[in-house]
């Protein structure tokens, strides 16, 4: 696992494939980090990112249809 691949939708329903560093997955564990393996919480992380970094970079309101990592 390198990357995660991201798919999202834009407001208008075009669909946005975004490859992004699976350094985005890692949690702190104390005195080091983590990559994220449970679903639940990578789909918590990734809808955070969405917030907080792909809306502004796409300027439109994504939403995540799915993700994979690789």
């Amino acid at each position: 696992m390198r990357s995660i691949i991201v798919t999202m939708r834009t407001q208008e329903g075009e669909e946005v494939v975004r490859e992004i560093d699976i350094s985005n997955f890692a949690v702190s564990h104390g005195e080091y980090d983590m990559i994220e393996t449970d679903p639940e919480n990578q789909l918590v992380i990734l809808n955070d990112w969405i917030k907080k970094r792909a809306n502004a970079q796409h300027d439109t309101r994504l939403t995540l249809i799915n993700w994979y990592t690789i």
